[in-house]
């Protein structure tokens, strides 16, 4: 399965979350949470100015053409203020939204499936900057292959939670890697129990193989025989060789 590791969020802030998109269903379109600029900040402050200056003139009342122009000025001001603090709070979620997803990409390496895209907004300056964006990675399981999932699985969790603050969504893929972790990790003990009973068994047949050779053996060596004197009592092999050589000379 192929998740987002996204940066998209209707109602929060521009930092990075992460979208788990379900086959079949449509990717996460939720609009970026733009940045409010005000009506008057789309406003030339010149044209401000000409306009107040215009209405000055046809009224022919120079006290009150005074009046405007400073109020004109002062509208300026505040108007490019206004300006100042809005390209600056663009150009601050353009770097939080570009570093949240480079994070993510840099620790996703081979299980990434896309590059970062981003939902840009055009700012009072012309420029646009990114509000949101996200990041594709493959979170299903190796099949037949456990401990390669298990490594995948913590690679997976890695790069979610990868961003100086994870989201909540970031969070979600982290735990669905742990559980996909967890169960590499289950299948891993079953086999390794399963490879255990085998070698036990194993052993247990070399065991009963051994003894079996050791009676065998045991069982062809020629019997000693063992002579009596004539009160009965028993000779040992080695003195009835001495006492065959004594009567041989």
């Amino acid at each position: 399965m192929v998740v987002s590791l996204n940066t998209i969020s209707p109602n929060a802030s521009p930092h990075g979350v992460i979208s788990q998109n379900v086959p079949d269903h449509k990717l996460d379109t939720t609009p970026a949470n733009e940045i409010l600029i005000p009506s008057k900040s789309r406003t030339s402050a010149l044209d401000t100015f000409q306009s107040t200056l215009k209405t000055s003139t046809q009224s022919g009342a120079e006290n009150n053409q005074t009046d405007e122009k400073s109020r004109a000025i002062a509208d300026q001001k505040k108007n490019e203020q206004e300006v100042a603090q809005i390209i600056q709070q663009l150009k601050v979620r353009d770097l939080e939204v570009k570093a949240h997803e480079q994070a993510h990409l840099g620790v996703g390496g081979q299980y990434v499936t896309s590059g970062a895209s981003y939902v840009y907004q055009t700012g009072p300056d012309g420029n646009r900057y990114a509000i949101g964006g996200e990041v594709g990675i493959d979170t299903s399981p190796i099949a037949g292959d456990p401990e390669a999932t298990l490594l995948k699985a913590q690679q997976v969790q890695a790069a979610a939670m990868a961003p100086a603050k994870p989201s909540s969504q970031d969070y979600s893929v982290a735990r669905a890697a742990m559980q996909m972790a967890n169960n590499a990790r289950m299948e891993l003990a079953r086999s390794d129990e399963k490879d255990q009973t085998t070698n036990n068994n194993q052993a247990t047949e070399n065991n009963r193989n051994d003894a079996q050779q050791l009676v065998a053996a045991e069982e062809s060596v020629e019997p000693k025989v063992i002579a009596k004197n004539d009160n009965g009592s028993l000779i040992s092999p080695e003195r009835q060789q001495f006492d065959l050589r004594m009567a041989t000379r």
